[in-house]
């Protein structure tokens, strides 16, 4: 399938292939896997020191970063960039 430009573009909209933006979802994954493993070790053992804290913070202020980040990533929808804000919005309010 061919993919097409959608035309219309927001302001600040990053394209979904921007190399960046795929490290930046990588870290994200990365984030995930270890939280997947710290966060059921923590609980089990009650271990919680300063720096698994502040590692805490900056995985949460991340994962905001990253969702508003997500709202300004254009999307693909049937082959198509939509790289339109009001649509990108529309399109994740519609699969949340």
């Amino acid at each position: 399938m061919e993919i097409e430009d959608y035309g219309v573009k927001s302001s600040f909209v990053i394209h979904p292939d921007n190399t960046i933006k795929l490290l930046f979802d990588l870290f994200a994954f990365i984030l995930i896997l270890f939280q997947a493993v710290i966060l059921p070790f923590k609980l089990a053992f009650s271990y919680e020191t300063e720096n698994l804290t502040n590692f805490d913070y900056f995985t949460d202020i991340y994962f905001i970063v990253d969702v508003l980040l997500n709202f300004n990533t254009g999307i693909y929808n049937e082959g198509i960039i939509i790289m339109e804000r009001n649509q990108i919005v529309k399109e994740y309010a519609k699969t949340w």
